[in-house]
This record gives structure tokens, C-alpha cells and sequence, in this order.
């Protein structure tokens, strides 16, 4: 998970990925850009299902103006396509609106698609990842204007293969945060819920003493772990492991 700022960009961080022998392709649609690995190069399929997340996300938000804008969880919708239930759940979760899950769960969209050619995938998109692999890989989290470098964790979750890693920045990166931290990171079964953590915690972290307060608080939501990096202050709680 790298948040973005000028100096470190996707074309940057991404030639830090390595997939373990897994093959890597990129596609891109729109406002969408993911990063991919599997087994084998699957762009035809993942386009196809990113045609489908976008497809859904799109028409359903047409009849519902509210869903690009809402800052708070909207009302579930039982008849609304699978990844905007995915959505509206992550939402109501992390008490935020419904967008803030949106690069999540169009990355588990695709990685759950991909499952059906590939036995493990790693979907990247934005720095939120969807990750389905054999053996837990090392993860890095940059937060460059801390002056801490790369922080790499492990997931540590028994039994659970798997779940989404999404990150989000207060300082760094386009998306809106109400936070002023230099990262949150969130780790959780669900990439969507990953995603709408990781928002709704940064909008929590507002000074260097708010750091641990945050941490107690994830303890009472999905977030299976959690590192938050603030100046120079990091702390990391749940299923996870700092890695030297």
C-alpha cells in the first residue's frame, strides 16, 4: 500500500511489486487503473469483469444521485447489483458514504472473477489490494512526508487466504480525507470494508495523540489489523506483523 504524493506515483510504486512467480498485466478503463497478477496473463477476463463493476456502479448511481455524493452510509439495498451491495455495506460499517469503498471493491470484484482461471490473484487499484495468494506476502506502506520510509507488514490471519489491504492518507493521494494522517492502513476480509476503514479511521486521526485512541477504536469494527503512521508516530494493533 503506497499513498501517492508528486514525488511517488503509481509508475513509481509499482516497479516495487513483485507477484512471487505470478504473472503481471495491467489494464486500464476510464478512471480506472489496476494492476494484476495471476497465474497466467487474464486481460481479456479482467476486462471484462471491470466492464461489469464499472457497468453496475454506474447505472445503479444513475437512479440514486446521492451514492456519488453522500459523505454517510446510505440505506442497504437488497435489489442493487452485487459490488454496490458490497458498497452500501461497507458503508454502513465504517459510517461513510458508499464511495469511499469504491476502489475496494472494484478490486475484489475483479480478483473474485479472476478466481475462476487462477488459484491466486493480487488486485491492485490505487493502492487498495485485493489479494487471494498461497502464502501471505510482505507489504510495504510508504508514507514519504513522515520521513519514515517503508514500513512492511505480514498479514497474519489463520485461516484466512482470502482478503483486501486498502490504505488512506490525510496528506498524500487524490481521495477526500477529513484526516490529517499520513496513512491509515486496514486490513479486513472484505477489500470494500478494507477500503471504507481505512477512510473512516484517517478522518479519526487528526494529531499524533489521536493515534492510539484510533487503534483502540478499530478494535470494535471488522478491521482484522491496522497500522497508522502520523509524523512520527506508528502504531500497528491485530492480525499483522512488522516485518524487518
Amino acid at each position: 500500500m503506497v499513498p501517492l504524493s508528486s514525488e511517488i506515483h503509481a509508475g513509481i510504486y509499482r516497479q516495487l511489486v513483485t507477484g512471487g512467480g505470478l504473472k503481471r498485466f495491467q489494464i486500464r478503463q476510464e478512471q480506472s487503473d489496476l494492476l494484476i497478477s495471476a497465474r497466467k496473463v487474464l486481460e481479456r477476463e479482467a476486462r471484462e469483469a471491470l466492464r461489469q463493476a464499472r457497468a453496475q456502479i454506474i447505472d445503479y448511481a444513475a437512479g440514486r444521485k446521492d451514492f456519488y455524493t453522500s459523505l454517510q452510509p446510505l440505506a442497504m439495498d437488497e435489489q442493487a447489483p452485487k459490488i454496490v451491495c458490497d458498497m452500501l455495506q461497507a458503508g454502513i460499517v465504517a459510517n461513510v458514504g458508499p464511495m469511499a469503498a469504491v476502489a475496494g471493491a472494484v478490486a475484489q470484484y475483479v480478483g473474485e472473477a479472476l478466481l475462476a482461471f487462477s488459484d491466486e490473484v493480487i488486485v491492485e487499484n490505487g493502492g487498495d489490494v485485493f489479494l487471494c495468494t498461497a502464502t501471505p506476502p510482505t507489504l510495504c506502506v510508504v508514507a514519504e512526508s513522515a520521513g519514515t520510509g517503508c514500513i512492511h507488514i505480514r498479514p497474519a490471519v489463520p485461516g484466512l487466504r482470502s482478503f483486501g489491504v486498502c490504505t488512506s492518507s490525510g496528506k498524500l493521494g487524490p481521495s477526500l480525507s477529513l484526516g490529517n494522517a499520513d496513512s491509515v492502513t486496514v486490513l479486513s476480509e472484505r477489500t470494500a470494508v478494507a477500503d471504507a476503514l481505512a477512510t473512516r479511521l484517517c478522518n479519526l486521526v487528526r494529531r499524533r495523540e489521536d493515534v492510539r485512541n484510533v487503534l483502540e477504536y478499530s478494535r470494535t469494527t471488522p478491521a482484522e489489523g491496522v497500522v497508522v503512521i502520523m509524523e512520527d508516530c506508528i502504531g500497528a494493533r491485530g492480525s499483522l506483523e512488522i516485518v524487518a
